[in-house]
């Protein structure tokens, strides 16, 4: 009896019972290539690590960063393959080996902590080759810490010099911009590399401290204050159209060479050159380029009356020179102000509605008119315009713009990304308008119409044969004039080609006829 009990009690010694019976399942909090394996089957197992890897080990590249460099580990060369039946078995049999204690203790762990199965052994990863791409990507951030140095050699130049040649080097600014010191540790990142093989993730970010040399801002402030200039623009007056010549500055930009400074690989020098620097805007390219391109133009011949000449000389005196800024409105009204004698201008017959009569000014609508065609061919936004009641004379049908201070003005907005300028001349009893500026379009504008007269009736002065003027009958008292609808169109032309692109409808103005007054002599019996 005695003998038996003890050959038990070896049994139980090499095979001590298990707490409860084996369910052939994995522990619950078992992980593997980071799929969650607890619960299954080594069948259920097999079918969730094929799912989860078949796209990544054999064919993601694992890339590894730090800072701004990273090097890229292709399955070619890595060799990663994952034997899947080796880690299935290794979960299922994680709580199932070892001494009772050591089993109990797994299965705590898995059920409060969970537990991830190395895999790297069943990986058959080349780690030569990844430990050695490793120790290259490290070589990269060994360097040791040195501060920048900055020399400026050569001499300054004199800073009043009109129009310097900009070519010419006189200083050099010479920039050591040093080199930091790197915290990378490759056995740290060669581990963490296979860490994240162990969980299928394959971008691996290292951790690198950075002890970057000093800054050198206010060494080049001190520098750039002492030796630099800031070119100056030139500048336009807008009233008198007087040019302020530019200032021309010297050294380097400051803000530029800071950035330059940031983006240099760290052990680098640079040679900077300090040289006169050029304005933006120069008195010739704002007198040669600004206004050089004529974006509309018109003549219109004088008429004989003295007055009227004369008012469309005083308007052309105050429109000339003009220049009108990019988003800018003109006023024709506001620009002549008031019209007085004491302002240079005459009374002149002129139309205000359907009549004629002497006003202060009369003729001034004559330079409105060739005034808003330039305006129409150089495509400018038309804020206000009217049209004359009867068909004028003294232009075309249809470029008319009638205006009247303090009832009809004539306005526009300079819808152009520059400024604008109006010249406006009276020579050999012509007046010459033109609008310049800077014209991007491919296109030339001209205007044409297609005008349909609207022919005027006959009204009858019934008089008596004894009448106070002596008027005898049939006798024309106010001569008819033809009226019309006239479409005005704006056709552009290709400025190298000289063809027509296309056209367009730029408006319809109608024009009243006036109608003809005949005496109708009459017995006083009638």
């Amino acid at each position: 009896m005695a003998a038996i009990l003890v050959i038990v009690a070896i049994i139980f010694l090499i095979n001590p019972p298990s707490s409860a019976q084996d369910d052939g399942l994995i522990l619950k909090g078992v992980y593997a290539a980071g799929v969650n394996l607890g619960g299954m089957t080594p069948e259920e197992a097999t079918d969730a690590l094929e799912e989860a890897t078949a796209d990544t080990y054999t064919k993601l590249d694992m890339t590894v960063t730090v800072l701004d460099s990273q090097v890229t580990l292709p399955p070619s060369k890595t060799g990663a393959r994952l034997d899947i039946a080796a880690v299935v078995e290794a979960a299922y049999n994680y709580g199932r080996t070892g001494s009772r204690s050591e089993r109990e203790q797994a299965k705590k762990d898995a059920q409060i902590n969970s537990v991830n199965i190395p895999i790297t052994p069943y990986l058959n990863l080349n780690t030569a080759y990844i430990r050695n791409e490793i120790d290259k990507l490290g070589s990269q951030f060994s360097s040791t810490l040195t501060q920048p140095t900055v020399t400026l050699t050569g001499t300054k130049p004199p800073m009043d010099v009109p129009k310097p040649d900009t070519s010419v080097t006189h200083q050099t600014l010479h920039i050591y911009v040093g080199t930091a010191e790197y915290g990378l540790d490759p056995d740290k990142l060669y581990e963490q590399v296979l860490e994240y093989y162990n969980i299928n993730i394959f971008q691996v970010i290292g951790a690198c401290s950075v002890v970057a040399p000093d800054s050198l801002e206010e060494e080049l402030m001190t520098i750039y204050l002492e030796n630099c200039k800031e070119p100056v623009d030139a500048q336009i007056d807008p009233v008198t159209y007087e040019v302020t010549p530019e200032i021309y500055g010297y050294g380097f930009n400051l803000d530029q060479l800071k950035e330059k400074i940031a983006n240099t690989p760290y052990g680098t020098t640079l040679n900077i050159p300090l040289c006169y620097i050029t304005p933006n805007l120069t008195e010739d390219l704002i007198s040669g380029n600004l206004f050089k391109d004529t974006m509309g133009d018109s003549t219109s011949a004088l008429g004989i009356d003295e007055a009227w000449n004369n008012n469309v000389l005083q308007a052309c005196n105050k429109l000339n020179g003009v220049i009108i800024k990019s988003g800018d409105t003109f006023s024709f009204n506001q620009l002549l102000g008031e019209l007085t004698a004491e302002a240079g201008y005459l009374e002149a017959l002129t139309y205000i509605g359907r009549n004629q009569v002497l006003t202060m000014g009369g003729g001034v609508t004559h330079v409105a008119s060739v005034l808003y065609t330039c305006v129409l061919e150089a495509e400018l936004q038309v804020l206000e315009h009217h049209a004359h009641t009867y068909a004028p004379t003294f232009i075309e049908i249809g470029r008319d713009a009638y205006v009247h201070n303090g009832t009809a003005d004539f306005s526009f907005r300079n819808s152009r990304s520059e400024p604008i300028r109006i010249t406006a001349t009276v020579e050999n009893n012509i007046i010459r308008i033109a609008i310049t500026g800077t014209d991007d379009r491919t296109y030339q504008v001209r205007l044409d119409d297609i005008s349909t007269p609207i022919q005027p009736g006959t009204l009858y002065n019934n008089m008596l044969p004894d009448n106070p003027g002596g008027h005898t009958d049939g006798e024309q008292l106010v001569a008819p004039m033809l009226g019309y609808t006239v479409e005005l169109y704006r056709y552009n032309y290709d400025k190298q080609t000289g063809l027509l692109q296309n056209h367009f409808l730029a408006g319809i103005i109608t024009y009243e006829p006036r109608d003809k007054v005949v005496v109708n002599i009459v017995s006083p019996t009638e």
